[in-house]
């Protein structure tokens, strides 16, 4: 599983605690800024295992992305 975690949730307090545990873990994952008005992912991978953690913005976007499984939990 490849997490694509994003960096700017300012409403989560615990949100530095997911980086801990992928790293503790040994799972990939890359850190992406989206911003509250975007309307797709910037990001490229030929992997189907992708798993978002964030905002409901980035779960909505990840679910348009049908090639990516789970996506995410939205």
């Amino acid at each position: 599983m490849y997490f694509l975690v994003q960096a700017n949730v300012y409403l989560d307090p615990d949100h530095y605690k997911i980086f801990d545990a992928l790293e503790e873990l040994n799972i990939d994952y890359s850190v992406i800024n989206i911003p509250p008005t975007a309307n797709k992912i910037d990001f490229k991978t030929n992997r189907k295992d992708v798993f978002v953690y964030g905002s409901v913005t980035i779960a909505r976007l990840a679910k348009r992305n049908t090639d990516w499984f789970p996506g995410s939990f939205y």
